[in-house]
């Protein structure tokens, strides 16, 4: 892969979803053939910016720079990476957005003068994206987990006399 990349004119590859191995793989021969690599957070990754073993997974390796969704997020990852213990410091630049990206839109939203539902009858679920993820050294983040959290989820919902639809993850 990286001998056919050398062929290109490389430019700096722009990579979300870091905890795919894929993603990885790929982000790690583009970068060794000479380009850039910038690193996104996965959707609103703040809950899990702190977790050492997942920020050393291989993927802070391979990135030349990496955008947190928010300041907060930003500094929860660098000391993150401060503080691991395995021995593998990533060297990427952390940085985050000049401007917030959430605070424009809960302001929009919260100045509209939208009255709510008189009554909610149903409720969606959007699944986990259920995979072949289990580690029993993140054991928060595996699909039985989730699962158990869905179905008492919609358990306690149908027992408060809500309609519940569930739709499964787009993944």
């Amino acid at each position: 892969v990286v001998a056919n990349l050398k062929s290109w004119d490389l430019g700096e590859m722009l990579v979300t979803h870091m905890g795919s191995l894929h993603h990885r793989v790929f982000a790690a021969g583009w970068k060794t053939a000479g380009g850039r690599t910038t690193g996104f957070a996965h959707g609103n990754a703040y809950p899990y910016a702190y977790i050492p073993r997942d920020k050393i997974n291989g993927s802070m390796l391979v990135f030349d720079r990496f955008v947190a969704s928010s300041d907060g997020e930003r500094d929860l990852t660098i000391q993150c990476v401060a503080d691991s213990v395995r021995g593998f410091k990533p060297s990427c630049e952390v940085v985050s957005y000049a401007k917030p990206m959430y605070k424009p839109m809960f302001d929009c939203v919260r100045s509209k003068a939208v009255a709510p539902p008189k009554r909610v009858e149903s409720v969606m679920i959007v699944g986990f994206p259920y995979d072949y993820f289990y580690s029993p050294t993140i054991p928060e983040l595996n699909s039985l987990t989730f699962l158990h959290f869905e179905l008492n989820l919609a358990a306690t919902l149908r027992e408060l006399g809500y309609k519940v639809i569930y739709k499964a993850h787009p993944d």
